[in-house]
């Protein structure tokens, strides 16, 4: 009888799972900062899409009641937390632009979500009539643009539309489109 003093080798040495470890501690730290920047621009374009809708909402409000639906926009400074700004729809009764609550039904409230900044806007102020065109209250028709930027940079100075954000447009008869 022979006796065998051979080893069986499997299984890794503790030096390779520290080696392995390590690399994906590096890949991850590397990774990190543009999942957080992919996110914000998917949280951004998700409230956009929300906003098209709520438009779309208002519009048909309006068409519905038969009277204007009144839309406030407020923006405010880029912040890579985000929740700056608010858009604010409600039926105006009494034809004075302004809630009196809670007298004038709300449509919608939607402040911005978390690394979603409201940045920019054209008309701040407007609504739909009863035929579900935009008007400004002065009467006129009016059209919007809504910057809507996510994720923790600004895009680069002169930079194109879309690439850390998004734009809601409201054409001056009252369609309603992203881009």
């Amino acid at each position: 009888m022979q006796l065998s003093w051979v080893r069986n080798k499997s299984g890794f040495t503790v030096m390779e799972l520290m080696i392995v470890v390590a690399i994906i501690g590096i890949l991850s730290a590397v990774a990190t900062p543009f999942i957080q920047q992919a996110y914000g621009v998917y949280q951004a374009r998700g409230a956009a899409r929300n906003l098209v809708a709520l438009f779309q909402q208002a519009r048909l409000e309006a068409i519905r009641s038969g009277q204007n639906v009144v839309i406030n926009i407020t923006p405010g400074a880029f912040v890579p937390q985000g929740r700056v700004g608010t858009v604010v729809a409600f039926v105006d009764d009494n034809g004075d632009w302004a809630q009196a609550a809670p007298a004038e039904r709300s449509i919608f409230n939607m402040p911005m979500p978390s690394r979603v900044s409201l940045t920019g806007v054209t008309v701040p102020q407007l609504a739909f009539n009863s035929r579900g065109l935009p008007i400004n209250n002065v009467g006129g028709f009016a059209g919007t643009t809504i910057n809507m930027e996510g994720g923790t940079t600004r895009p680069l100075p002169g930079g194109l539309p879309g690439q850390t954000g998004y734009q809601v447009v409201l054409s001056t008869a009252g369609y309603v489109r992203l881009r």
